[in-house]
């Protein structure tokens, strides 16, 4: 497969992903932590045909933000496996690894894979085996990027405060 050309991530695409899409001191760092996973997902070389690109630069944004949640405990996360909990019985829709500690303000392996697989369902016309080995990958990628990153992510205090 040819590189893939896919468009940078900037400051403005975090903004957008916030509640009431406002801007924050952190978004160029989110954006940079979006851009790094998009280059960790161009080096897979997967191919997703002409979804290549926008699942991929969906799924780098999807998860900057959701670091941005769980560093800063905005709840937006928690909120949703809440829900997920009380619905499904699970935290996390569709991967559930009864042996491994969860922990709703850290990265976590399950949490990445469904955001993975969120972002590819979106982005494309058809509905992705949840099992599928190319997402699986991105959200190993993702997730060795997101644990390394945790420690020095900057709280975004006003997201947490909002």
């Amino acid at each position: 497969m040819s590189t893939i050309k896919i468009r940078r991530i900037v400051a403005m695409d975090i903004c957008l992903s916030h509640p009431n899409e406002k801007a924050y001191q952190t978004d160029a760092y989110y954006a940079k932590l979006a851009n790094q996973l998009l280059d960790d997902f161009k080096q897979l070389r997967l191919d997703f045909g002409k979804q290549t690109s926008p699942i991929m630069r969906y799924t780098a944004i999807l998860l900057a933000s959701y670091m941005e949640d769980i560093v800063a405990d905005s709840g937006q996360w928690r909120a949703f496996s809440s829900l997920c909990q009380q619905m499904f019985g699970q935290i996390v829709p569709l991967y559930h690894d009864a042996n491994s500690e969860y922990y709703l303000d850290e990265p976590c392996f399950e949490a990445v894979r469904f955001l993975v697989w969120h972002a590819a369902t979106e982005m494309c016309d058809i509905w992705w085996d949840a099992d599928d080995s190319a997402l699986k990958r991105m959200a190993m990628v993702a997730f060795d990027r997101l644990e390394k990153a945790f420690e020095q992510s900057p709280v975004n205090e006003e997201l947490s405060s909002s």
